[in-house]
């Protein structure tokens, strides 16, 4: 999952929690893989500045932890 901008959830426009809910609805219990990248970085550069890989580490944490939010929401 990805929102254009290749930000994590909560930083565009997709709304990943319908998305959780459509998945939940057709019982999908595969992984589910999150594409991000750090803000202005190049999609087809991997991330290698020690800064940018902060940046992006810390979106994938914030953007797991939203996610399994959902997950606590549906129980």
């Amino acid at each position: 999952m990805s929102d254009p901008t290749r930000g994590g959830n909560g930083s565009g426009a997709v709304d990943f929690e319908a998305q959780f809910d459509a998945l939940l609805r057709i019982v999908f219990d595969e992984p589910v893989i999150m594409e991000c990248l750090p803000p202005t970085h190049d999609s087809v550069s991997p991330v290698s500045s020690e800064g940018n890989r902060r940046v992006l580490e810390d979106e994938l944490s914030r953007s797991r932890e939203i996610w399994r939010g959902y997950s606590s929401a549906h129980r």
